[in-house]
């Protein structure tokens, strides 16, 4: 018996195999959604299975958990994107969420804990057996997603820009020197470039910039990963006020890492509570798949 579980996010997709006792194979493809009315999503799905099947040797798979960036329902035999997968997976048992579903399912039990993730986006979610997921935030770079990639990195150019209007001197080393070097930009044309022509996920980079400066002590990086801080505090105060405070707060998603100044201004306000996930979701996902 063999067992697919899928993370596909906004910036790549991971997958695990699962034999029933061990993970036998795991990969990493380019990033697929579930906004499969857009036909370049919907091509880019079959793409994807396509290359996941071929890296698999295509053989038989039982169980198939995904979580997709996108996705709004679980997979049943009408689903549009349930249909995908069975064509090419047709004996596969699917069961599909959106991709911060399945990051909750991958470090809860129902009901167990808030998941902060901070990504390229930011959300928090909560689920139990009678309301099912409850969530903050995740409205993404337009509406929300504050605190995360996307908005530090926003965040970071809007610093060098205040710069360039005061005419401040860029020394060598600081926080605006090296983000215009990441840019290969010198003056607001360059930033321009760099912004308008590039997709968000370029603008989301530089977070991990800002991150290592912060963790170097940069006073200046430090202030925007801190303000980051508390946008994704109130995310997980939002939810602690329904549910009145959850025994287990975890964070996953790339933002915060073990030991980082982020880390840190998390723990020093939930204190013993939060954690930060060192879990693989595409391989728990393909162990929870056995149980579909």
């Amino acid at each position: 018996m063999n067992y697919l579980g899928i993370d596909a996010g906004a910036t790549a997709t991971k997958w695990a195999l699962f034999n029933g006792a061990d993970i036998v194979a795991t990969g990493k493809c380019a990033a697929m959604d579930g906004h499969i009315y857009r036909p370049e999503s919907k091509a880019r799905v079959h793409e994807i299975l396509t290359e996941i099947s071929a890296s698999i040797g295509g053989i038989e798979i039982n169980g198939i958990f995904a979580g997709i960036t996108g996705a709004t329902a679980e997979d049943s035999a009408t689903d549009p994107l349930g249909q995908i997968f069975h064509e090419h997976f047709p004996g596969a048992k699917v069961r599909i969420v959106h991709d911060i579903e399945l990051a909750y399912y991958a470090n809860f039990e129902v009901g167990e804990g808030i998941l902060l993730y901070a990504g390229t986006g930011s959300i928090a979610m909560y689920i139990d057996d009678e309301a099912g997921p409850v969530r903050a935030g995740g409205w993404g770079y337009l509406l929300g997603d504050e605190g995360a990639a996307f908005w530090i990195g926003r965040e970071s150019i809007r610093w060098v820009l205040a710069g360039l209007d005061t005419g401040e001197e860029v020394q060598p080393g600081s926080l605006s020197d090296v983000i215009m070097q990441q840019m290969n930009a010198t003056d607001w044309d360059g930033i321009k470039a760099f912004v308008y022509s590039n997709e968000r996920s370029e603008i989301a980079k530089l977070a991990a910039t800002v991150g290592r400066l912060a963790d170097e002590g940069d006073a200046d990086a430090q202030g925007i990963i801190f303000e980051a801080s508390q946008h994704l505090i109130a995310l997980i105060h939002q939810l602690d006020i329904q549910i009145e405070n959850a025994p287990r707060i975890v964070v996953a998603g790339g933002v915060c890492q073990a030991g980082s100044f982020m880390a840190k201004a998390l723990n020093n306000f939930f204190s013993e509570r939060i954690s930060i996930s060192d879990c693989d979701i595409a391989v728990r996902a393909a162990e929870l798949a056995e149980d579909i």
